[in-house]
């Protein structure tokens, strides 16, 4: 790949790392991986995801899949309202959106035909975290 398209793309990296909403985000996983009534609702909610799609294997006839799915429904709220992940998510989809753009930007610089999920509204970014 030509060098100074590189040497530009590592300065986009720096300066998207440099933005306020990347640092909030960063600030946002240091303090939800040691906080330990995140990690616990984390674990929680792993653990009942885990029980459901096992429960999910044998069929909607388990006999438990009703309760695995509103334990994993109940697991998920507690998690997504606890007020560090909503400030996480927040951060991420603002940083997301962000990005899109700039994707957008870039592929439409380079030629019309160029599709991006976020033209085609797809999701584009999976982290797996919280």
């Amino acid at each position: 790949m030509d060098e100074k398209v590189m040497d530009k793309a590592y300065a986009l990296v720096e300066e998207i790392q440099s933005m306020e909403v990347y640092k909030t985000l960063k600030r946002l996983d240091r303090e939800i991986r040691s906080n330990e009534e995140v990690q616990a609702l984390i674990a929680d909610f792993k653990q009942c995801e885990k029980d459901y799609r096992e429960a999910e294997r044998h069929g909607e006839h388990h006999p438990d899949i009703a309760r695995y799915r509103r334990r994993l429904s109940v697991a998920k709220r507690a998690l997504h309202t606890h007020p560090l992940v909503k400030e996480y998510k927040q951060a991420e989809k603002e940083l997301q959106a962000y990005l899109d753009g700039l994707s957008e930007r870039i592929a439409g610089a380079v030629s019309p035909r160029i599709q991006t999920d976020t033209l085609k509204g797809g999701i584009t970014c999976k982290t797996g975290k919280v």
